[in-house]
C-alpha cells in the first residue's frame, strides 16, 4: 500500500523515514529532520538509520510520485545565515543546553540581537551574537551530536540547517519564550574570587564520592575565597568539571549565595553555588 499524496506528517514516532526526490524526512523528539540522500536511493519508506549509514537502506514501501512534502519544502526554502563558531566553543555552548523536556524553551540555543545564550537552569553560557540576525531558539534536543559534527551551521527563520559532507539536516526551531537571561547576569563583583582545581582533582573527588555512595554521591565541592581564606563557597563538582575543561579556571562573585561569573575567550558563564549546605 503506497503512501497517499496528501500525507504531510512523516512518522511522528521516528521509526521510519521517507525518501522523496533525493531528500529524507523523519521526526526526532517531535522535531522534523530533513537530509539529502544519494541519487540511487529511490522514493520510498525506509527504516530509520543514522546519517553515517546512508546507502544501507532497506525499502519497506514505495511512495507515489505525487507525494509533496509541503512542510519539508518550506524548511528547505528558509532564509539562512551561516553561524561561524569554533568547535570547542560550540561544545561549551551545548554543554549547558537543557535536556529537560518539561521546559522546552531551554532545549535549544537562543539567538537575539545581542547574544547567543543557553541555560540548563543551573548554569548559563552567553557570548556576543556577531552575525546571526535572528531572534529564535534553535533546537538541540536529541541532536547535540549532529551539531558538533556538522561542517557548517546555518540559522534560518524557521529552522536550523546542519550541513555535512554527504547530507543536510533541517531541525525546526522551538516555538516558545526563552527565559529573561539578562535578569540572571549579576553585576561583576570580585568580593569572592575562587580558583578551580585541576581536572584530575575534581575527577578524583567525584569518583571517591560515587564509591562511598553510588546512589547519592556527595557532589558539593568547597572552594576557598582567595581574598579571605576564612570564607568559602560550595559548587556542584560535576558543573565545575563541565566548565574547567573549556578553560575557565576562575570564578568571581559577591558572596557564597549569589551567582558567580567566569570568562574565557569571549565565552561567559553564570553559575549558581550550592546554597543551604554546610
Amino acid at each position: 500500500m503506497n503512501v497517499k499524496r496528501e500525507m504531510n506528517v512523516v512518522d511522528k514516532n521516528g521509526t521510519f523515514f521517507v525518501v522523496y526526490q533525493g531528500k529524507g524526512y523523519y521526526y526526532k523528539n517531535s522535531k522534523l529532520v530533513t537530509f539529502t540522500v544519494p541519487e540511487n536511493i529511490k522514493n520510498g519508506l525506509y527504516e530509520k538509520r543514522l546519517f553515517t549509514e546512508l546507502g544501507e537502506f532497506e525499502l519497506i514501501q514505495e511512495i507515489d510520485d505525487g507525494y509533496i512534502p509541503d512542510k519539508q519544502l518550506e524548511f528547505m526554502s528558509d532564509e539562512f545565515v551561516k553561524w561561524d563558531i569554533e568547535k570547542n566553543k560550540l561544545k561549551f555552548v551545548l554543554s549547558s543546553v537543557s535536556e529537560d523536556e518539561i521546559r522546552p524553551a531551554m532545549n535549544g540555543i537562543y539567538f537575539d540581537s545581542e547574544n547567543v545564550v543557553v541555560t540548563d537552569g543551573h548554569k548559563m553560557i552567553y557570548t556576543e551574537n556577531k552575525n546571526v540576525n535572528r531572534n529564535c531558539i534553535a533546537s538541540c534536543l536529541g541532536c547535540k551530536r549532529l551539531w558538533t559534527q556538522a561542517k557548517e551551521i546555518h540559522i534560518g527563520l524557521k529552522c536550523t540547517k546542519l550541513v555535512f559532507a554527504d547530507c543536510v539536516f533541517y531541525v525546526e526551531h522551538i516555538d516558545g519564550q526563552f527565559p529573561n537571561y539578562k535578569r540572571v547576569i549579576p553585576e561583576f563583583s570580585d568580593n569572592y574570587t575562587v580558583t578551580l582545581p585541576a581536572k584530575k582533582e575534581l575527577e578524583y573527588f567525584l569518583k571517591k564520592a560515587k564509591i562511598v555512595n553510588s546512589r547519592d554521591p556527595e557532589l558539593k565541592y568547597k572552594l576557598v575565597n582567595k581574598n579571605n581564606e576564612s570564607e568559602f563557597v560550595y559548587f556542584n563538582v560535576e558543573y565545575l568539571l563541565d566548565i574547567e575543561k573549556f578553560g575557565i579556571d576562575t570564578l568571581h562573585g559577591q558572596d557564597n549565595l549569589k551567582p558567580y561569573t567566569g570568562e574565557a575567550e569571549g565565552m561567559n558563564i553564570v553559575i549558581m553555588p550550592m546554597v543551604g549546605v554546610k
